[in-house]
């Protein structure tokens, strides 16, 4: 049995980017606070930006306010990899492995196995209803999608990640295990750890 226990919070939002970036702006006195953000859904969506912004290092945080779009959503992307193990784990133990073997469909029961292999070791994921479970799938692929690491939540094609040097700099100054999350091969990764 697992010690960490999945969490699935990241279902209140996908990655919503100009939101998180919006919601850093107000928590970092760049702009004023938006009127309106008073129902649950909008707290708890920022909630969620909160946790998932609390695990980019200042050097990140900063990218992500100033940086250009593709910046933004790998680095949006990169935090919902660090907070949620879950999301995590389907990206490196499956996606990562079909990018390495050029195998770049993403089916529906490739994640089914996924998450049925997991019931092992995370009895949290049999507690989960019915609904849930669908939107735990619905909002992992969307996340996927927006991040660009497939081509759509429908068609599930994995992409070929192309990182800018700058934001190399950003994952290595963090820890190079992190080039996994964008299925990056051993090779590729030995090669921007340099």
């Amino acid at each position: 049995m697992s010690n960490n226990t999945y969490e699935f919070s990241f279902t209140a939002c996908s990655l919503h980017i100009q939101e998180m970036i919006q919601f850093l702006k107000v928590e970092q006195g760049l702009i004023p606070v938006l009127e309106g953000g008073k129902s649950a859904s909008i707290k708890r969506k920022n909630q969620e930006f909160r946790k998932r912004l609390e695990t980019l290092n200042p050097d990140q945080t900063k990218a992500l306010l100033e940086g250009d779009l593709i910046t933004q959503r790998q680095l949006a992307y990169l935090s919902v990899c660090k907070i949620y193990g879950f999301f995590r784990e389907f990206v490196l133990e499956v996606l990562r492995e079909k990018m390495i073997l050029m195998d770049y469909q993403v089916t529906e029961g490739e994640y089914l196995s996924f998450f049925r292999r997991k019931m092992m070791d995370h009895p949290e994921l049999e507690e989960l209803s019915e609904t849930t479970e669908k939107k735990v799938k619905q909002v992992v692929f969307r996340i996927l999608a927006e991040a660009g690491i497939i081509n759509s939540a429908k068609e599930k094609v994995l992409q070929y990640q192309i990182l800018e040097p700058k934001m190399i700099q950003l994952i290595k100054q963090d820890h190079p295990m992190w080039f996994e999350v964008f299925l990056l091969n051993d090779f590729e990764i030995s090669n921007y750890a340099r």
